[in-house]
C-alpha cells in the first residue's frame, strides 16, 4: 500500500468505527505492541476489539486491491412523502471488494443534511430524508474516500508534466534553441513542429512551447491566452482524458526558459506560473467540491413572448449573415419552415446560399451540376449516394432542392464524409491517416461543459459497445467540419447569406455549429430550432408548426437483408404491396421498372418516383428460377 493510499485508509477505517473508537484503537496497537512490529493483522484485531466490528471486508479490500473506489452515481432525484422529501440514488460500484465509507450531503434552502453511508454492495441504493424541498445532492465534498474523480471535480495542475504519460510537444523550428532547456526536463515525450495536426496525440499529454503556437490555435480554436511576463505555464484539463492535462509554456528567451524550468518543477499542485519582479508566482484553478448532482432548479418561470411568424424574425435579424433553421428529419412541417425561410429571403433580394447537413463535402461537384441544370435531380441523388449516406425519404427535402434549382440558389454540401466519421468513431482522431487528415478541419475546438454534457447523455442511452472518447470526437467533427464548410463557402463568396439547414441538435444551445462557425467569421446569426421545449437559451426562436402530411415515397412493405449484392427478403408485411403482388420470404428482388437491383439504394431511388395507383414490373429470384411480379401500390 503507497503513502497516498495508506493515509486515505486510515482517514477511511476513523470514519467507519467512528473517533473514540479509532483512538482507542491507536492506544491499544501502541499498548499491545510497544517497541515491536506489528503487521496488518494485528492493527485489524485492535480496532475491531475498539470498535467491536469485524473489519475483515474493509482490511481485505483495501488491502488485498490495487485500485480505489470508482462509482456511478444512478437515479438521481427526489420525492415528496408525508413528512417532508426523500432524496434517493443508487451507488453503483466498478469493483465488488471494497468497502468505504462515503459522505453525502443533501441540500435545501434551509441547510444541508450531511450523513455518513457504508458501501458495502456493488450497488447500494441510499435514500435520505429532509423536511424542505433538496435542491443538491453533493457526494463525498471534504474528498474522504479514496475514489476517482469526476471530471468536474478535477482541476487542471502540473504534476503531469513531470509525470509517467506519453507526451507530445509542439515547437516551432525558430523557437527550437529556445526551448532547449525545457525540451531537457520533460521526459518520455516526442517533439513536433507547430505545423503538424495534433489532433493526432489525443491520447498524449499535450504540450505546446510559445505563445505563438500554431498547435495550439489548432487545437483550440482561438489563440493562446494573453501572456504578458517573461516566463509562463498554464495548464489546462485534456479535452478528451480526466487523467492527463495540456499545457502552454511560453518563454522571452532561452536564458530565462533555464533560470526558471527546474524551479517550476516544484509547483506540481498549481495550475499556472508567471515570472513577477524575478519570482514564480504560483496560482490555483477553482474545481467544483464533490460530485455534485442538481436536484431542484428554481429558475422555472419563463416571460410569455407573442407568437410571431417566420417574416417577423427575417425582419427582426437585417443584418444576419447566417440563418440555422433545425429540424427533425422526419418531420415534413419542418422542412417546409425551412423552405419558407429560403423563400422569403430570396424574394426580399437576399443572395441567399443553403447550407447542407444531408450531403457530404466530396460530392459538391454533383449540388454545382444540379443547380446549374447540367444533371438530372436522379442523377443528382445518384452521384451524391443520398440513399447510401443519408436514407431519409428524399421527398421531404425535394421542394427545398428544387426551388434552389429554379432559382439558382447554390446548395453547399457540409458533413464530414461518412468514411471519416466511422474511422474516428471507432478509433478517434488519432486513428485517421495523412490523406484522412487533410479532409478534416485545422481548427477544432475540444469544448467541455453542456456540449459534452449532452453528449455523454446521449451516449449513456445508447452506448452501442464504444469508446465515448471516439463518439465525443465523432460528433466534435461532424460539427467542425460543417462549420468550416460554411465558413470557406462564405469566405469566398462574401455577398452571400446562408440558410444551413441541419438538425436540431446541431443548432440547440448554439454550441454546436452556431458558434463554431462564429469563432472563424465573427458574423451575427439566428439560431431556430422546431418543436423543441422553450428552455432558457436553446436558441434565438422555437417554431411549433401544425403537423403537416406528404405524399410519402411508396413502400413495398417488406424487410430486407441488404449484403453481398442481394436484396434478399427477411419478411412481407402483412396487406403489404409486396404480400398483394405476390413476394415471399426469400425471395431475392433483383429488377424493378425495368433497372436492376444491385442494392438498397438502388431501389430507394426507384420508390423515389413511383406513383400510387401504378402497377410496376418486379422481378424476383425464387430458388433457381425468376419470378415477374407486378406490384401496385
Amino acid at each position: 500500500m503507497g503513502y497516498s493510499k495508506g493515509m486515505m485508509f486510515f482517514s477511511m477505517l476513523e470514519d467507519v468505527i467512528g473517533s473514540d473508537a479509532f483512538g482507542k484503537g491507536l492506544k491499544l496497537i501502541y499498548s499491545r505492541y510497544k517497541y515491536e512490529q506489528a503487521g496488518w493483522d494485528e492493527l485489524q484485531k485492535c480496532f475491531e476489539d475498539a470498535s467491536g466490528r469485524k473489519l475483515d471486508k474493509f482490511f481485505g479490500g483495501w488491502l488485498a486491491e490495487n485500485y480505489i473506489a470508482e462509482f456511478d452515481v444512478d437515479k438521481a432525484g427526489y420525492k415528496a412523502v408525508m413528512d417532508g422529501y426523500e432524496t434517493s440514488f443508487t451507488i453503483k460500484n466498478h469493483y465488488e471488494n471494497l468497502n468505504y465509507p462515503l459522505e453525502i450531503v443533501v441540500r435545501t434552502d434551509k441547510g444541508d443534511t450531511v450523513s455518513t453511508q457504508y458501501i458495502d454492495t456493488k450497488d447500494k441504493e441510499i435514500v435520505i430524508k429532509t423536511k424542505e424541498r433538496p435542491s443538491e445532492l453533493v457526494i463525498d465534498p471534504q474528498y474522504k474516500t479514496a475514489r476517482m474523480l469526476d471530471r468536474t471535480e478535477v482541476y487542471p495542475a502540473f504534476y503531469g508534466l513531470w509525470g509517467k504519460y506519453p507526451k507530445a510537444v509542439f515547437v516551432s523550428a525558430k523557437n527550437k534553441t529556445k526551448y532547449e532547456s525545457v525540451l531537457k526536463m520533460i521526459n518520455n515525450a516526442e517533439v513536433y513542429s507547430d505545423d503538424v495536426n495534433p489532433y493526432q496525440y489525443n491520447d498524449k499529454i499535450l504540450i505546446f512551447l510559445d505563445r505563438d503556437n500554431a498547435a495550439y490555435k489548432k487545437y483550440y480554436g482561438v489563440n493562446a491566452p494573453v501572456i504578458r511576463s517573461d516566463f509562463e505555464m498554464i495548464s489546462s484539463l485534456h479535452p478528451l482524458y480526466t487523467d492527463r492535462m495540456t499545457y502552454i509554456i511560453h518563454t522571452s528567451d532561452a536564458e530565462t526558459a533555464e533560470k526558471n524550468i527546474a524551479r517550476a518543477s516544484h509547483y506540481g499542485k498549481y495550475s499556472s506560473l508567471s515570472l513577477e519582479n524575478g519570482r514564480l508566482m504560483p496560482k490555483l484553478a477553482e474545481s467544483w467540491q464533490g460530485n455534485r448532482f442538481i436536484l431542484y432548479d428554481d429558475r422555472q418561470g419563463e416571460r410569455v413572448q407573442s407568437a410571431i411568424n417566420i417574416k417577423t424574425i427575417i425582419d427582426e435579424n437585417p443584418y444576419a449573415k447566417v440563418f440555422y433553421v433545425g429540424e427533425s428529419h422526419t418531420s415534413y412541417a419542418h422542412h417546409e419552415n425551412q423552405l419558407e425561410f429560403i423563400r422569403r429571403l430570396n424574394e426580399a433580394g437576399k443572395k441567399v446560399a443553403v447550407g447542407l447537413e444531408m450531403v457530404q463535402k466530396p460530392f459538391q461537384q454533383a449540388l454545382d451540376d444540379y443547380v446549374a441544370g447540367k444533371i438530372s435531380e436522379k442523377e443528382m441523388l445518384i452521384r451524391t449516394e443520398y440513399y447510401d449516406r443519408w436514407k431519409f425519404d428524399f421527398r421531404m427535402y425535394m421542394p427545398i432542392f428544387r426551388y434552389a434549382k429554379e432559382n439558382g440558389i447554390p446548395l453547399v454540401a457540409l458533413n464530414t464524409p461518412q468514411e471519416i466519421t466511422k474511422k474516428v468513431s471507432a478509433g478517434g482522431i488519432k486513428s485517421l491517416d495523412a490523406e484522412d487528415l487533410k479532409q478534416i478541419p485545422d481548427s477544432i475546438e475540444y469544448t467541455d461543459g453542456a456540449y459534452r454534457e449532452n453528449l455523454t447523455t446521449i451516449f449513456s442511452m445508447h452506448p452501442m459497445g464504444k469508446d465515448f472518447e471516439n463518439f465525443y470526437e465523432a460528433q466534435l467533427l461532424w460539427d467542425e467540419t460543417m462549420a468550416d464548410s460554411a465558413d470557406k463557402y462564405m469566405k469566398a463568396n462574401p455577398d452571400r447569406l446562408m440558410v444551413i439547414i441541419a438538425g436540431n441538435g446541431h443548432i440547440r444551445y448554439r454550441s454546436s455549429i452556431p458558434e463554431r462557425l462564429f469563432r472563424r467569421n465573427l458574423l451575427n446569426y439566428v439560431a431556430v430550432c422546431q418543436d423543441e421545449e422553450n428552455r432558457p437559451g436553446i436558441a434565438d426562436y422555437v417554431l411549433y408548426p401544425a403537423e403537416s402530411e406528404y405524399d410519402a415515397s411508396p413502400m413495398l412493405g417488406v424487410g430486407l437483408d441488404d449484403k453481398d449484392g442481394k436484396l434478399k427478403v427477411v419478411e412481407v408485411s402483412d396487406k403489404s404491396a409486396a404480400q398483394v403482388g405476390g413476394v415471399l420470404k426469400d425471395d431475392i428482388l433483383t429488377g424493378f421498372n425495368g433497372v436492376q437491383l444491385k442494392d438498397l439504394a438502388t431501389l430507394k431511388l426507384e420508390l423515389l418516383y413511383a406513383e400510387k395507383g401504378r402497377e410496376y414490373d418486379m422481378k424476383v429470384l425464387r430458388g433457381d428460377k425468376t419470378e415477374n411480379l407486378k406490384i401496385k401500390f
